[in-house]
């Protein structure tokens, strides 16, 4: 009775094994992608501000080279 039993046993353990390696798998990418998403919005944000920066740097530049009367 035991010995039929044990193959089953052990299959249900290497599947709830998987499972839960799967779960830790899916959390780390959930984890990644968010942290993805988010460095890659920062990142889009500091060019934003950069360009925005060079554009106002370049104005005043113009404006200091060629003074407006």
């Amino acid at each position: 009775m035991l010995s039929s039993s044990h193959p089953h046993h052990v299959h249900g353990h290497t599947f709830l094994k998987r499972r839960a390696a799967l779960h830790v798998l899916i959390h780390f990418c959930h984890i990644a992608c968010e942290t993805l998403l988010e460095s890659s919005l920062t990142l889009i944000h500091l060019l934003t501000l950069s360009h925005r920066a060079t554009k106002t740097q370049s104005i005043f530049i113009e404006s200091s080279i060629h003074p407006q009367n």
